[in-house]
């Protein structure tokens, strides 16, 4: 079966109402940043929040493993 405009529309509509209340239900977003060690996560989340939240260097990775920040 092949959906027309009206099935799309629908599902569209569906869609973002569920998407709407999840966001509305979220304190505050939550990101994670995933790559090689050394890549720059930590400079792009910097970067990104326009603030020193992580802390980075050059040469040897600076942060290792899983770290949350609030």
């Amino acid at each position: 079966m092949i959906a027309d405009s009206e099935d799309t529309g629908k599902f569209a509509n569906s869609l973002n109402e569920h998407l709407e209340k999840f966001l509305n239900g979220l304190d505050r977003p939550r990101i994670l940043l995933a790559g090689a060690a050394g890549s720059g996560k930590s400079t792009l989340a910097n970067l990104v929040l326009n603030r020193e939240v992580c802390r980075t260097g050059s040469g040897k990775p600076v942060t290792r493993g899983i770290i949350e920040y609030s």
